[in-house]
Order: C-alpha cells, then sequence, then structure tokens
C-alpha cells in the first residue's frame, strides 16, 4: 500500500486490458514484419488503435522498431531480385527498371522535360498534311473493301 498523496504503480487500468505484454507486443512485431499497418497488426493482435496509441506515447521507442520492422518485406524482395539476377529475364527486368536510359523498353512520348519531341518535321506543312490526308484516305478505301470480302 502506498501511503497518501504517493502514486500508487498498481493504480489504473492495465496496458491492453490485462493481456500479457510480451505477446502483444510478439503479435505487433509479427504483424509488421509482413508490412502490416497499424490497424491490421492490431487487429492481429487483438488490442484496440487507441491502445496502441497510447502506448506509442508511453514507449516511443516502439515506433522506430515498427518503422524498421515494416521494411523488412522490402529487404527480402530486394534479396531476392539480386538472388536471382544470374537468370536472364530477372537481371533483364532489373536492368530495365533500374538502369532505364540504357536498358528501358518503353518509348517516350514527349521530349526532355516534358517538351514536344524534336521529329525533324514540321507538321504545320501543307504538303506533309496532304500526304498524311491521303495515306490515311487510302487505308480507309482498303479497309472498306476488306469487310465487303468478308462479309
Amino acid at each position: 500500500m502506498s501511503r497518501k498523496g504517493e502514486p500508487n504503480p498498481n493504480a489504473g487500468r492495465p496496458w491492453f486490458n490485462g493481456k500479457p505484454i510480451a505477446d502483444v507486443l510478439s503479435d505487433l512485431k509479427s504483424a509488421w514484419s509482413y508490412g502490416a499497418t497499424d490497424k491490421l497488426a492490431c487487429s492481429h493482435a487483438k488490442i484496440s488503435v487507441p491502445a496502441l496509441q497510447r502506448y506509442f506515447d508511453e514507449f516511443p521507442e516502439l515506433r522506430e522498431q515498427r518503422d524498421w520492422l515494416r521494411d523488412t518485406p522490402k529487404l527480402k524482395a530486394i534479396k531476392t531480385i539480386v538472388g536471382d539476377l544470374d537468370k536472364i529475364d530477372s537481371a533483364k527486368w532489373y536492368a530495365e527498371r533500374k538502369m532505364r536510359h540504357e536498358f528501358a523498353t518503353r518509348v517516350e512520348q514527349t521530349g526532355a522535360d516534358g517538351r514536344n519531341l524534336n521529329t525533324g518535321f514540321d507538321l504545320d506543312d501543307p504538303e506533309l498534311l496532304a500526304i498524311k490526308n491521303k495515306a490515311e484516305e487510302e487505308l480507309r478505301q482498303l479497309y472498306k473493301s476488306r469487310l465487303k470480302k468478308v462479309k
């Protein structure tokens, strides 16, 4: 028993409604190591999100542990990818993403900083427009004639 005016260490509601703290922390850390959100981790540990927030307020170092644990799946993915680089498909996939300038398979639709690509053609040139329109008309005619044959 404590004397009047001294705080009673056993007073107040226990953490996590009396569930063993070690078990709750183990469940939280397990969920976080799979990249789970706080809400999912709390569901896994069968505690409320506000209870976790109160625990974070009292023990802020747990927030840092959570952040490190959430990166576990990312590290595992990196280790798997790098460990698989001796296979051509994995190496190609990695190069296309990490060395885009040399290995990208996509085609640029715009130039640097989103500007128009310099094609070397003046697309407003009347002669080029006439050629373009003539080619489009010929394609339409060809398409129509092929449709008639199919019917």
